[in-house]
């Protein structure tokens, strides 16, 4: 057991080093998961994120954390409060949701794709279903393994970012219809997770280009997602699509990660969340008191699921598994929950000085 996140995340990081000694050697776990805020120039209140974009709010029978970072989600809350009038401050949707029950609420706004949890949700299983199998295929070298990676913003850059350090080739595909913008808000922490990645932009409704990447993701070794399964499968670009053209060898050597909110079980498979979010409900809060609660870390979910699953990777190669890694920022979070056992009343994950790459 850990005393604390910072602890785990340095722990996690070293057991990469175990096999790697020399791998980021500047850098402990924990760095990776404060980097962000040398950008954010913000700290945290009570019931308030860092980057100020999600907060606990009191509703009706208990508390939901909503997390609008997006200009869209902004415009679907009078839809989801059943209101006629526009929401447009955080002040007005307190009031709102503070008159409503929160899991009817809770319901809605997941059908509606918005990003709101309850803490520590009990009713959220931690069910992850890998599907795993013993390959006939080999590694030579890391420096051999070629990388896919369609995923954007933190957790999936993070993981592809760490795998290039240990030697991979890694290709960044993007959309040309959504692109990955979240360096505009940090970009020097975007410049550091996705230097010396080729990036690949992909028009998505070209019918050609959309089977040039097809032959593509046959060869890849490691093909990493971050969308909700049935976008993947409405483009003929899911595991099982990709499957039915690969020949034994090409399947056999391949590893598929799914970096997901909640992961790819039933209803879940449809939630959208974000690092804040997305940790409190999985339990991965403080509290001050019985009304008072704090995030941990900086959208922590995030930067937890990309070195984990990056340790995962590794691991699975070591042991010579390949097939598919239901990965997941609620995984991730419960997981390293369930390492630490606090000695007192401190925080889960104390804030440091971070040995900052940006």
């Amino acid at each position: 057991m850990f005393r604390n996140i910072n602890d785990f995340a340095d722990h996690a990081l070293n057991e990469i080093r175990d096999t790697w000694p020399s791998f980021l050697p500047s850098v402990s776990g924990s760095d990776l998961l404060w980097e962000r805020i040398v950008e954010l120039d913000s700290k945290p209140d009570v019931g308030i994120s860092f980057n100020r974009s999600c907060r606990i709010i009191q509703a009706r029978d208990g508390f939901l954390a909503f997390n609008l970072a997006r200009e869209e989600d902004w415009s679907l809350l009078p839809a989801l409060l059943e209101i006629e009038s526009s929401c447009q401050s955080w002040g007005e949707l307190e009031i709102s949701v503070k008159r409503k029950a929160r899991r009817p609420l809770l319901e809605r706004a997941r059908l509606m794709g918005l990003p709101v949890s309850i803490p520590g949700d009990e009713d959220v299983l931690g069910i992850w279903l890998d599907e795993l199998f013993t390959s006939d295929t080999g590694l030579s070298a890391y420096g051999d393994l070629k990388i896919l990676d369609f995923s954007s913003l933190w957790a999936g850059p993070l993981c592809s970012h760490l795998l290039l350090n240990l030697g991979c080739k890694v290709s960044k595909i993007e959309s040309k219809d959504r692109r990955d913008f979240s360096g505009d808000a940090t970009p020097r922490l975007s410049s550091v997770l996705n230097k010396d990645k080729e990036l690949c932009v992909v028009d998505f409704r070209d019918k050609g280009e959309l089977d040039s990447l097809r032959q593509i993701m046959r060869e890849a070794d490691v093909v990493i997602e971050g969308s909700r399964p049935r976008a993947f499968k409405s483009l003929g670009i899911d595991r099982n699509s990709i499957k039915s053209l690969q020949t034994e060898t090409q399947y056999q050597k391949q590893l598929w990660v799914s970096l997901t909110a909640y992961g790819r079980f039933d209803r879940a498979a449809d939630w959208v969340g974000f690092g804040d979010d997305v940790a409190a409900c999985a339990g991965l809060l403080d509290r001050t008191s019985s009304t008072d609660y704090r995030f941990v870390g900086d959208a922590i979910a995030d930067p937890l699921a990309g070195l984990l699953s990056a340790l995962t990777i590794t691991r699975c190669f070591s042991q010579n598994l390949r097939g598919l890694i239901d990965f997941s920022l609620f995984r991730a979070a419960r997981v390293a929950l369930g390492a630490v056992k606090r000695p007192d009343d401190t925080s889960l994950a104390p804030l440091k000085k971070v040995r900052s790459r940006c």
